[in-house]
């Protein structure tokens, strides 16, 4: 299956790089140049994150590895910009493990959507988020993201009312 990144000029798929290369720039940013076969420059971007994300292989999960899905949401669809108020989860198998620069994380029959938080199951009923947040249970991890997404728009609606207040 092909990957595509997000470059500065749209999309790049991964199949038709043979070699990446940092370059420094003048301005003290690092950019990465993607080459084909012919070594003629075919992208640049300059967040190496999205790169290293998909390069890093991707190991199979052993059977019977499960993460914990979480999902925050507002009770009201009609007004889906309001504070969450609910939050369910859902056990899903994890099919393989992406192994990156950083602490391996899982992979899912379907990626994780901006309002949902993924934990690794561990033995005797405790999950583990991917920032090393280890707690006792479902209920503790429903808990603990409904009350961290409640504070992300509190914090995003405070500056929104505090713009709207300093407005003539």
């Amino acid at each position: 299956m092909a990957k595509f990144i997000s470059i500065d000029s749209g999309w790049l798929n991964l199949d038709h790089v043979v070699r990446v290369e940092e370059s420094d720039q003048a301005d003290g940013r690092t950019v990465l140049l993607f080459r084909n076969a012919a070594d003629k420059i075919i992208g640049r971007s300059y967040s190496a994150d999205d790169f290293w994300k998909h390069a890093a292989p991707i190991l199979p999960a052993a059977a019977g590895a499960f993460a914990l899905v979480v999902t925050t949401h507002n009770r009201t669809d009609e007004r889906p910009h309001e504070r969450p108020d609910a939050v369910y989860s859902s056990r899903v198998p994890i099919v393989g493990w992406h192994v990156g620069y950083e602490w391996p994380s899982p992979v899912l029959p379907e990626e994780a959507a901006h309002n949902q938080r993924v934990f690794v199951e561990l033995p005797g009923g405790m999950v583990m988020s991917p920032d090393d947040v280890v707690l006792e249970s479902r209920e503790a991890a429903e808990k603990h993201c409904l009350a961290e997404a409640q504070a992300s728009w509190d914090r995003r609606n405070a500056k929104a009312d505090g713009a709207r207040r300093d407005q003539p």
